[in-house]
């Protein structure tokens, strides 16, 4: 079989534009969760920051955590600050009354990453009488609804990253691995929180 070198560079290309894009549908699909879709003729809106917006729609959730690590909870605020809310522990749970236009999103406590809630990196509550399938919301009593906090699926780097800040304990230290400048930027981003 002969190599076909465009076919590589298709592949390569497509490889390259992947983080752009799923940036891009990141952004578009938090607009559509809060209700503030964009016309798919429009040019593709700037990414708006997440935030709560307001307290008319109440949801009860309890945040599970289905993973052996500790997960930094964090609600986002008003002015789209995240706000540390609890530390769960691995296996632990969280029954936190909020609304439904406030994203919360989950972070590995050690090594900085993001993590996921029903396969999201930000999860949106929904309103409770959804939840239950009911239209008169006065006729029922409000449960709390278990959203499970799990790990994607990382990437070979990624997982390296992760181990690498859960063994090296300072900042510091890590400039003194030698590490190629490409990945070492890398690594100083996932210890930060500044990782995309």
């Amino acid at each position: 079989m002969e190599y076909n070198h465009d076919e590589q560079n298709n592949v390569d290309n497509a490889v390259a534009d992947a983080p752009a894009a799923i940036n891009n549908a990141l952004h578009q699909e938090i607009p559509a969760r809060l209700g503030h879709a964009q016309p798919a003729a429009r040019a593709a809106p700037e990414p708006q920051p997440l935030r709560a917006v307001s307290t008319d729609r109440p949801s009860f959730v309890t945040f599970r955590n289905c993973t052996d690590r500790l997960v930094d909870v964090y609600w986002f605020d008003y002015q789209g600050n995240s706000v540390l809310y609890k530390t769960l522990p691995a296996q632990g749970r969280l029954s936190v009354n909020t609304y439904e236009t406030h994203p919360w999103s989950f972070v590995d406590h050690h090594s900085r990453a993001r993590l996921v809630v029903n396969h999201a990196r930000v999860f949106f509550p929904r309103h409770y009488a959804e939840d239950l399938g009911v239209d008169a919301v006065n006729d029922v009593t409000p449960l709390h609804r278990t959203v499970d906090i799990t790990i994607p699926i990382f990437t070979l780097k990624d997982c390296a990253i992760q181990a690498l800040l859960k063994s090296v304990g300072d900042i510091a230290q890590l400039r003194c691995l030698q590490l190629p400048g490409t990945l070492l930027n890398d690594v100083l981003a996932a210890a930060t929180g500044t990782a995309a």
